[in-house]
């Protein structure tokens, strides 16, 4: 995951938080209420540090899996059993740590041990008292602008476990989830799935909307059944749902990921080379043979590889990524452990989700994180008396009639509500004028990035006119004129922001 430069964000960007600050500093003066005081600095400090962004699903999702891959080491346990207990935290520091949260917010360190690059073993203690979450601190470029968090299963066998993930994503809690943004798993979209999403997804700015969801097809090498064209396959999949009206209200795009090749690649070793490498130099009809399914490979002894050797590539590697790679060694396409990882990795599909991941959620980080923060004082103005919190009221009808980029993210939601009466050119154009797909003036224009000398001030002219007509005419529906608005001030910000002397 790339840096991404403050510069080419919009000037509302940031702005936003500058505004946001004076109404943090006037609720903490306020409400002497020390939870309320503890939520309000722990926004205020998410206004300048990494964004955090959730990893849910149902259980063997393969969620610690795809955290893994995207830290780019193995840190959060993987098995075959239910692994994910309590809500982990992964973020960046300056020394390895682990500390256990408890039911008042207060810290204690924890031993930990870590064996040969495999998943963190933590010891947990022995009482009556669960811990709220666990915070695991680790030295890390990946962690460096993104706090990852690790959630227990969706349809736990234990209810507890369940319960965690829903009430940390809640938007029915008395406070705010402290994620900006969710990456939601799943192997193929299942009822369960749906009323998940929609159960903690909100209409308006606060708590998760498709612009701060992204759905996983997870496992997708399973999809085809481990064969070679399984990811082509899977992306086929992703693609019926990325197109179906209740999926595109629930989440920004959906992306095909084989988790388990993803991991693997991460930390490919030599020794995994060199077995496979044993295994391609085999004829091919018997390599043919031995990969036919995982019982045959476990059953085949002459293919120059041990009964442990065969386990240990079909644990870290699948039927899929053993196939790959002993495909690509065998044509000579990669020549040691190095190419063999890169290659893997891009067949795996984490490499598009971290580009997503770069340019939508980190991309408007600012954005994210300064919704966060109006989020917990909307939810202040909501639950206390209205002596107390009418100037906060006041600041926040200020700040939003002022803050078009809270505007568009309301419009982007309301951009993917089927019932919203735009066919699906405009809905594309508006979506992309919002900044789906970037916030610079071409991207929001839909031109190329080569096109630095087009002047697009008549292009925008003519959009805001389109528009405009749209706004007015008088049997437009009122959700209609509404993003219509949107679409125009945004227009007219990119016009008022053209550099001068074209």
């Amino acid at each position: 995951m790339s840096d991404v430069d403050p510069r080419e964000l919009p000037r509302s960007h940031r702005v936003l938080s500058d505004q946001i600050a004076p109404l943090l500093d006037i609720a903490s003066a306020r409400f002497d209420d020390p939870h309320i005081a503890t939520a309000l600095a722990a926004v205020g400090d998410r206004l300048s540090g990494p964004l955090r962004i959730a990893i849910a699903g149902k259980v063997k999702a393969g969620k610690s899996t795809l955290l893994n891959a995207l830290v780019g080491e193995e840190l959060a346990p993987t098995d075959a059993s239910e692994c994910t207990r309590l809500v982990t935290w992964y973020q960046d520091g300056l020394s390895y740590r682990v500390q256990m949260e408890d039911s008042e917010g207060g810290f204690t360190p924890l031993d930990f041990t870590r064996r040969e690059h495999q998943a963190l073993d933590i010891a947990l203690p022995d009482r009556r008292d669960a811990p709220r979450s666990l915070r695991v601190t680790w030295p890390s470029q990946a962690l460096r602008r993104v706090t990852l968090i690790d959630t227990p299963g969706i349809g736990s066998a234990t209810s507890g476990n369940s319960e965690a993930t829903i009430d940390f994503l809640n938007p029915n809690r008395p406070l705010p989830t402290q994620a900006d943004a969710v990456i939601y798993l799943m192997n193929h979209v299942h009822g369960d799935d749906v009323r998940f999403l929609e159960a903690f997804h909100d209409q308006e700015v606060s708590q998760a909307t498709p612009t701060t969801t992204v759905g996983i097809l997870s496992r997708a090498d399973e999809i085809g059944g481990g064969r070679q064209d399984a990811l082509a396959s899977a992306e086929k999949v992703a693609a019926r749902y990325r197109t179906d009206d209740r999926i595109r209200s629930l989440c920004f795009t959906v992306l095909p990921v084989a988790g388990l090749l993803a991991q693997s690649s991460t930390n490919l070793r030599q020794r995994d080379y060199d077995a496979l490498a044993r295994l391609a130099a085999n004829p091919t009809d018997v390599v043919q043979d031995a990969l036919l399914s995982a019982d045959r490979l476990r059953s085949t002894h002459h293919v120059g590889l041990s009964a442990p050797e065969r386990e240990s590539l079909l644990d870290r590697f699948g039927m899929f990524g053993i196939r790959i790679g002993a495909q690509l060694i065998r044509r000579g396409l990669v020549r040691d452990a190095g190419q063999l990882s890169s290659v893997l990795r891009r067949q795996s599909g984490i490499d598009d989700l971290a580009a997503l991941i770069d340019e939508h959620f980190i991309g408007r980080a600012q954005l994210l994180r300064a919704r966060s923060a109006v989020v917990l004082l909307e939810a202040l103005v909501a639950s206390q008396p209205a002596a107390l919190s009418r100037p906060i009221a006041l600041g926040l009808d200020q700040l939003y009639a002022s803050a078009h980029p809270l505007a568009e993210l309301r419009a982007l939601t309301a951009l993917r509500n089927p019932r919203l009466a735009l066919d699906a050119d405009d809905r594309a154009e508006a979506e992309r004028i919002c900044g789906a797909h970037g916030y610079s003036p071409l991207a929001r224009m839909g031109l190329d990035a080569d096109l630095d000398g087009v002047d697009i001030e008549p292009l925008l002219v003519a959009t805001i006119n389109r528009w405009r007509r749209k706004a007015e005419h008088p049997l437009s529906p009122v959700d209609v004129r509404a993003v219509s608005n949107v679409i125009i001030r945004s227009c007219e910000e990119l016009v008022r922001d053209l550099p001068t002397g074209r």
